[in-house]
């Protein structure tokens, strides 16, 4: 699993680094190239909603980039991976991070559940999910079933959707969050099983 934690980080800075580059590269031609540099870390880039506003003036893209020059923000954390097998799709990860993190956010938490999987090309990006915030990722909000991630306890957000990841095989816990939802679900599985040698 240890080439999952590295993915995942990389992930991370690729994406703190795209947000940044639609200020702070002038040049198009420069920031397509950074722009597929990111996608390629997706098994199906198409409909990531990435890219930077077309009617973005000179004079904007430059008080952007003098905003972000002064901006602590660093990239997300790494929580955790959940190792799965997955009665259709196999061997998968799920891999918690959280958004940017700026010195002034008090807590750290979930934001993404992306699912990961060994591809022909490597490790790739097949789902992006989110965090749900009102059953805090458990599927059930008053008893029923959640409105807002339809029981799943994750938002779908793009790629294959997955549904019930399927059986636990392995944890690998990084840095516990300190949003108390967040703590709830990564504190859930603390049976942490060995990882897989792949």
């Amino acid at each position: 699993m240890d080439d999952v934690l590295e993915f995942a980080r990389r992930y991370l800075a690729e994406e703190y680094e795209i947000g940044r580059a639609a200020w702070l590269i002038a040049d198009e031609k420069e920031y397509r190239a950074r722009l597929k540099q990111y996608e390629s870390m997706y098994a199906k880039p198409g409909g990531l909603g990435l890219g930077r506003p077309t009617t973005q003036t000179e004079e904007q893209r430059k008080a952007g980039a003098e905003r972000l020059k002064l901006s602590k923000d660093e990239p997300g954390i790494l929580f955790q991976v959940k190792e799965y097998e997955h009665p259709k799709l196999g061997q998968i990860y799920r891999i918690y991070t959280s958004g940017h993190i700026h010195p002034r956010h008090k807590a750290t938490m979930y934001l993404s559940g992306h699912i990961v999987q060994r591809t022909k090309d490597g490790l790739k990006i097949v789902a992006r999910y989110q965090f749900c915030d009102t059953c805090h990722a458990t599927g059930v909000f008053e008893g029923k079933k959640c409105p807002d991630c339809e029981g799943q306890g994750w938002i779908y957000r793009g790629g294959e959707k997955v549904g019930d990841p399927g059986k636990l095989v392995a944890v690998r816990k990084v840095q516990a969050p300190t949003d108390e939802a967040s703590l709830e679900e990564y504190n859930r599985d603390e049976k942490s099983k060995k990882p897989s040698k792949k």
